[in-house]
């Protein structure tokens, strides 16, 4: 019941692998936020297939509209579909690396809770290498015995609100409290119309909202910033149609020492003939900080090339 289609392999993940690569994240130590959704009723591959791209171009119009968001690691935001096998569950995946830059973290969050005010059936679990890091941002509203250690898999974002599974409802166990007792708890209480009853107290509800739906997406502008760069025509046809690869070109930059870097420039050669072109180039106020810390020398071949070009656009 659980075979793919050759067609969709692309977008599934068996638990086994998607637990595995969020492990070797976390040993690499690299910061990810890992968005879980399941549905209130178990579903079949036909019908998550469906539900994957219903949410993917959902999020494919917030991500990638006349300004796409910029994501600070270059990366793209994919849903998958997983399965979990030991207990016949089908749900949909993706994640992000947000590294040093948080506000990547809670766009993700944002997107988590505009997907459950679209599809209010879709129950979603997020949780970083910190685990579930949503109530750090609340710690000063929490119950007393809310802990990193007895909060596991009781935080979940349904409806645009953020819910807790009380120990009053599920007592507190040495055996611990896994995904699959959260989700049949969240999807009794849904299915009993009761659902409310576990929302999080309101200034929880509060210090969330303030970091998310409150001021996305109109902050998205403050994020960014413009600057003018003289690049092979090629290089700019490729940012104008992938603008992440801005990004990655930082994300690559940045892991490389200034002196290395004017090295490799210093023996790059851009040809005789190689068109260089001035234009406008969108990355966030971080990304243009990092870039701006990394300062390396232009080798004087090139100097009349981009002279010429400024003189050009001025």
């Amino acid at each position: 019941s659980f075979k793919v289609p050759s067609d969709f392999s692309d977008f599934v993940s068996s638990k086994e692998s998607l637990l595995h690569e969020i492990q070797l994240n976390a040993d690499s130590q690299r910061d990810f936020s890992v968005l879980q959704l399941y549905f209130a009723e178990k579903v079949d591959i036909s019908a998550a297939f469906e539900r994957r791209l219903a949410i993917q171009q959902f999020l494919d119009e917030i991500l990638l509209g006349e300004k796409p968001y910029l994501w600070h690691h270059g990366q793209t935001l994919t849903v998958f579909v997983a399965i979990d096998k030991n207990h016949n569950e089908i749900y949909l995946c993706t994640s992000i690396e947000y590294g040093d830059y948080v506000d990547d973290e809670w766009f993700l969050v944002y997107l988590a809770m505009e997907i459950t005010r679209q599809f209010p059936d879709v129950f979603v679990q997020l949780r970083d290498n910190d685990g579930e890091f949503l109530l750090i941002e609340a710690a000063d509203h929490l119950e007393a015995w809310i802990s990193p250690e007895t909060a596991t898999n009781r935080i979940w974002i349904a409806k645009q609100s953020v819910h807790i599974i009380p120990t009053d409802i599920v007592p507190l166990s040495s055996n611990g409290f896994s995904t699959e007792m959260g989700l049949r708890t969240i999807r009794d209480f849904n299915e009993s119309k009761s659902l409310k009853t576990l929302e999080a107290n309101r200034n929880i509800q509060k210090a969330i909202r303030a970091r998310t739906i409150n001021i996305y997406p109109a902050r998205l502008p403050a994020l960014d910033h413009c600057i003018c760069a003289i690049v092979p025509s090629w290089v700019a046809n490729a940012i104008e149609r992938y603008p992440s690869l801005v990004g990655r070109a930082v994300a690559a930059l940045s892991t490389i020492e200034s002196e290395k870097i004017s090295k490799k420039v210093q023996h790059a050669s851009l040809g005789d003939n190689e068109n260089l072109v001035a234009r406008p180039v969108r990355l966030t106020k971080a990304q243009y900080a990092q870039m701006t810390f990394k300062q390396f020398k232009m080798p004087r071949k090139y100097h009349s090339q981009m002279r010429r070009v400024s003189e050009s656009n001025s």
